[in-house]
C-alpha cells in the first residue's frame, strides 16, 4: 500500500491507518483483485452508486451532525429512484434486484 504517492507503508504497518486500509493484497493478485472489485461494483445500481459518491463527497467536510442529517436526506433521495425502490423490493422479497440504472 502506498502512503499518497510518497511513503511505502508495509502490510504490518498499515493497521496505525485506523481503518483507512481494509485490504492488503500481494503484488501479484493485486490486478486480478481490483478487477474483481470494479466488476463488483459495475454490477450495481449505477443510479445508487452516483447518488452514494456525490452524497459522501459533499459532506466529508461537514460536522458529523450536519454529515448525518445530509445521509438521511440521501437516504429518502434514493428511494425516489426506480432502483432505490428495487433494490429495498428484492432485499424484502429475498430476491437479487434488477437494475434499471434510472433516475
Amino acid at each position: 500500500a502506498r502512503d499518497g504517492a510518497v511513503n511505502r507503508i508495509s502490510a504490518p504497518g498499515s493497521p496505525r491507518l485506523a481503518g483507512l486500509v481494509s485490504r492488503v493484497y500481494e503484488d501479484d493478485v493485486i490486478e486480478s483483485e481490483t478487477e474483481r472489485l470494479a466488476g463488483l461494483v459495475a454490477s450495481k445500481s449505477h443510479t445508487v452508486i452516483q447518488l452514494g459518491i456525490s452524497n459522501f463527497n459533499s459532506q466529508i467536510r461537514k460536522s458529523l451532525v450536519d454529515a448525518a442529517e445530509q445521509s438521511s436526506e440521501a437516504m429518502v433521495q434514493n428511494l425516489g429512484t426506480a432502483d432505490g425502490r428495487e433494490g429495498l423490493s428484492a432485499f424484502l422479497e429475498k430476491r437479487h434486484p434488477t437494475w434499471s440504472h434510472d433516475k
